[in-house]
């Protein structure tokens, strides 16, 4: 039955994101550093355009870390290269749901790669911390500001996508529909004050911003 008296129920996305940190920083889960690695790794691998792992490693796959200053706070910002990038149909968020409820974003639906990245709960059954979908908010959780920036260059059709994602009191933002070519191009650039430059190779790449001192120090403890 629908009603224009039923709403959605409000939900405390602020909330969620510290249980998600909570989680990680819990037995069996190894940390908050280790989580966001393992996290960001295991997608990147899971993107490889080369269906072995062992030949995508030693050819065409790889995946970077780099720390650096944006707006004068420190960002992590990390992307793999040899992989899918977020790919499938370039999708408003009422468009997504209606795929979710036609049964569109799950296990057997793996190219709608960016409608799954731009929802919650639409999983491929992995376990852990991370279960059902939540793992991405790992790192909104790795944020001071719960704040992030997500670009792709899609191997599929060429396309460049881009999108923020943010906290917006108890409510998690992002755009109702990624930016796409020049206009993705100009967010990624103002957004980062020039420090980032479009990706140029086939990928992903997720930057965290003001991101937390123990990642940091971990980052820097490393070299």
């Amino acid at each position: 039955m629908s009603s224009p008296n039923y709403v959605n129920m409000p939900q405390n996305d602020r909330s969620q994101i510290e249980q998600i940190k909570q989680e990680y920083e819990s037995t069996p889960a190894m940390g908050l550093v280790h989580g966001v690695q393992k996290d960001a790794i295991q997608n990147g691998i899971g993107a490889r355009i080369n269906k072995s792992v062992l030949k995508a490693c030693q050819k065409d796959w790889q995946f970077n870390f780099e720390l650096v200053e944006i707006n004068g706070k420190p960002a992590l910002t990390f992307w793999d290269e040899g992989t899918s990038g977020l790919t499938g149909k370039i999708l408003s968020s009422s468009e997504i749901e209606k795929q979710s409820i036609d049964n569109g974003l799950g296990a057997d639906h793996s190219d709608e790669k960016l409608s799954r990245f731009l929802s919650r709960f639409n999983s491929g059954g992995n376990t852990g911390p991370g279960t059902f979908g939540r793992g991405k908010l790992i790192f909104q959780a790795a944020s001071v500001d719960q704040s992030l920036l997500i670009d792709s260059f899609r191997h599929d059709d060429a396309r460049y996508i881009a999108l923020d994602r943010f906290i917006e009191g108890n409510q998690l933002k992002q755009p109702d529909r990624p930016y796409v070519g020049s206009e993705a191009k100009k967010v990624i650039n103002d957004k980062t004050a020039g420090v980032l430059s479009p990706l140029e190779k086939h990928g992903t790449r997720v930057t965290i911003l003001n991101v937390d001192a123990e990642i940091v120090n971990a980052f820097q403890l490393s070299f």
